[in-house]
């Protein structure tokens, strides 16, 4: 193998091993079951999640809304948020409220908007994307309680899971590995997201986007 081959090569390695990296975002009243499923499933995907709390909220253990602490990596950062493919809201009644007074949170989102990065955002979370004038009618889905708010600016899906273009959304806990795997598909591959559904013993539905 000459020079400029043996270089070449060593590229397309670097490439084939690049980690695509996911920012998954908590609050206090945080749904727990949302936010691990989506951070094991996706660990298990070889995407590298890490997992952050507002930066209004000083103590690194963040309680959810069942009462389950989970131990963050650190505070929300926009220099570090620059550098992640993915960023997840998870849902939870609290949860949502406190991300909807983030103005970092809001700049985040807006950049990953311009970026055409993918954004996840479950159970309740898409009301964030509401509440922040983002990616107004865009085809989603929601927690069923927030129907009729999501009607008013984007168009709805009775789904589980919603893909249109860079926005990913999803009803609730009961969905959130149908969520997750799609997460992963869209990351890295099917062919990936259904070796991750095989090992976790579970059948991916046919058809989860319009």
């Amino acid at each position: 193998m000459n020079l400029l081959s043996a270089a070449t090569f060593l590229i397309l390695v670097s490439e084939a091993v690049v980690v695509k990296k996911a920012l998954i975002v908590i609050a206090p009243g945080f749904e727990e079951i949302e936010a691990v499923t989506v951070f094991r499933v996706l660990k298990s995907g070889t995407v590298q999640p890490t997992l952050v709390r507002l930066e209004h909220v000083t103590d690194p253990m963040v309680k959810g809304a069942n009462g389950l602490s989970i131990l963050t990596d650190g505070e929300l950062n926009e220099d570090d948020a620059n550098g992640y493919d993915l960023i997840v809201l998870p849902g939870g009644a609290k949860g949502t409220e406190e991300m909807k007074k983030s103005d970092r949170l809001k700049r985040i989102l807006g950049s990953f908007v311009q970026k055409k990065k993918y954004i996840g955002a479950i159970c309740l979370a898409p009301a964030i994307l509401k509440h922040f004038n983002l990616l107004l009618n865009s085809i989603l889905t929601s927690y069923p309680s927030i129907e009729n708010e999501m009607r008013q600016q984007y168009t709805y899906l009775e789904k589980s899971v919603v893909v249109d273009k860079q926005l990913i959304t999803s009803r609730g806990p009961g969905t959130a590995m149908e969520f997750a795997l799609k997460l992963v598909e869209l990351l890295t591959g099917k062919q990936n997201s259904d070796t991750v559904a095989n090992n976790f013993i579970f059948d991916k539905r046919d058809e989860i986007s319009p």
